[in-house]
């Protein structure tokens, strides 16, 4: 009887801890998420703020980010990447945020990688002379992030 009673206490337990585990990772990735997000709006002003003050200048001396930076002139055509070499790349105009940044102002789009289990956020603003800043930068999937502490949780689910 009470093998069984134990049973179920255990039982109980570690599915309310595991739940409890679920919760928490749920809650500070949405959290992280609106943090970066509110982190790329942020650039995104600098960055246009010091591209309207100093025009393609102020690329030279842009400091140093871990956000791609990338300047894209009115029909789509990239003027300046932070990342790859624009001459090489392909037209924007129909990425969601350039149209929304053209239509409206600013945009922000989500785009996901399976390969790389990664999602890339954008925020677009655009430019008093019609072109357009679009900050990005990657972050983990659920499922990556998952993976990378699965070794952190057996150890608490072991301790627990």
């Amino acid at each position: 009887m009470s093998k069984k009673i134990f049973k179920g206490i255990f039982l109980v337990s570690f599915l309310t801890l595991i739940a409890c585990l679920a919760l928490i990772m749920g809650v500070l990735y949405q959290y992280f998420g609106d943090e970066l997000q509110t982190e790329l709006r942020n650039e995104a002003s600098f960055v246009a703020q010091g591209v309207e003050a100093s025009g393609e200048d102020y690329f030279a001396d842009m400091p140093a980010s871990k956000a791609r930076v990338t300047w894209i002139d009115a029909s789509g055509d990239v003027l300046f990447d932070s990342v790859a070499d624009e001459t090489t790349m392909e037209n924007h105009s129909d990425r969601q945020e350039f149209i929304d940044a053209k239509e409206l102002g600013v945009g922000e789009a989500t785009r996901y990688s399976g390969t790389l289990a990664e999602k890339t956020v954008y925020y677009a603003m655009r430019l008093s002379d019609g072109t357009v800043i679009r900050v990005s930068t990657t972050q983990s999937t659920v499922w990556s992030l998952l993976v990378s502490m699965l070794q952190p949780i057996m150890i608490v689910l072991a301790v627990s």
